[in-house]
């Protein structure tokens, strides 16, 4: 009986996910999409800028530029 009960807890863990192993839910725990204080304060815009190469002295003056208006 006990390893019938095993083998029953080890397959509810499988339950929910695909064949990689991901959960298959309709949509993605973790996504930027979802944060929408992130995308309303900019910060995102500011980090697109970065790794797009743009130097960090001139996001610091676009920044205050920006902040003066």
């Amino acid at each position: 009986m006990r390893v019938k009960q095993r083998i029953q807890r080890r397959l509810s863990f499988w339950e929910g996910m695909n064949i990689r192993g991901e959960t298959m839910n309709a949509s993605p725990r973790h996504r930027w999409s979802s944060s929408p204080d992130l995308r309303k304060s900019g910060k995102i815009g500011w980090i697109l800028m970065w790794l797009l190469g743009v130097p960090i002295p001139v996001l610091i003056v676009l920044f205050l530029i920006r902040g003066c208006t």
